[in-house]
């Protein structure tokens, strides 16, 4: 772009100094008398003048292509800063992105270690009151097996002072009969003895 400039600058300085030249030029023609001489010096002055003009037709044609290039350069710089503004936003709007996702990645992982650490400690609590329930399953069952034992003790108990008492009904039963026998006997006895007193 510099160079671009440069070059247009010193064409233009090139342009000024052909542009005297040629003024200067016609000035000298038209101040000479008309002679023989002069009129070759005046060809050779004409085709001077000429070369002059072409090489400043050529210099502004140079010069209309360097500004269209500039032009076309300052276009292409215009529309190269604002792709490189566009860029820069989405890039600037990629890192915001990538902050927010990093950041709630770092906010689910957190709830995640929360979430794990409590469903452990529920597991640590289940585990306690799964060993609570066995040991209360086990002194219930020990309970239940222990009443067991004590009602067959019972019944056992129960059986023994049925069969005892069944047997002193019978003794008592016996001793009964032997009591009636004993005070028939008695009686018989007694029975003659008053007779004979009569």
């Amino acid at each position: 772009m510099e160079g671009v400039k440069d070059q247009l600058d010193r064409l233009k300085q090139e342009n000024k100094n052909l542009e005297g030249q040629v003024h200067g030029a016609l000035l000298n023609v038209q101040l000479c008398p008309i002679i023989d001489e002069i009129s070759i010096a005046k060809a050779d002055k004409g085709q001077h003048l000429s070369s002059l003009e072409q090489r400043l037709s050529e210099n502004q044609r140079t010069i209309e292509t360097l500004r269209a290039d500039r032009e076309l350069l300052l276009t292409e710089h215009d529309d190269m800063h604002l792709r490189y503004k566009a860029t820069t936003e989405r890039l600037q709007q990629l890192r915001d992105d990538a902050t927010s996702a990093s950041n709630a990645q770092a906010t689910r992982l957190r709830q995640f270690d929360t979430q794990a650490r409590e469903i452990d400690d529920l597991k640590a609590k289940l585990a306690r009151q799964a060993s609570r329930m066995q040991d209360a399953q086990a002194r219930h069952e020990q309970s239940k097996a222990d009443r067991d034992e004590q009602l067959a003790d019972l019944a056992q108990d129960l059986r023994e002072v049925k069969a005892e008492a069944v047997n002193f009904g019978r003794e008592l039963e016996h001793l009964r009969q032997e009591k009636a026998k004993i005070e028939a006997q008695r009686s018989t006895v007694s029975l003659p003895v008053t007779q004979s007193s009569q």
